[in-house]
């Protein structure tokens, strides 16, 4: 549906954080459910054609969420910000070389 109203957008989608230790606790093999989300994504992007950002594959994972394992702590956000920072400028910078 997208591509139909801008063929010319690229979607960036940004996989899921690792959980912390306190949701490792409280919620049965949510490691391997995310693990299997993320896998899902990478499938659909190759099938659709758009990119996967991972800002916690080189992450320290006990900083990336605050103590209830879920939502992101600031290293976390930081992290998402340069990986988001760093994969649109390397977009902007091709399409601006690719309409010269």
């Amino acid at each position: 549906m997208i591509y139909n109203a801008n063929p010319n957008a690229h979607i960036f989608w940004i996989s899921i954080a690792p959980a912390g230790q306190s949701l490792i606790k409280k919620v049965y093999a949510i490691q391997e459910d995310i693990g299997l989300y993320n896998e899902i994504l990478l499938q659909c992007s190759a099938q659709r054609g758009f990119s996967v950002i991972d800002p916690y594959a080189l992450a320290d994972c006990a900083q990336i969420s605050i103590e209830d394992g879920h939502h992101l702590s600031v290293y976390g956000h930081e992290l998402v910000y340069r990986a988001v920072r760093s994969e649109l400028a390397s977009y902007l910078s091709h399409t601006s070389t690719k309409s010269q």
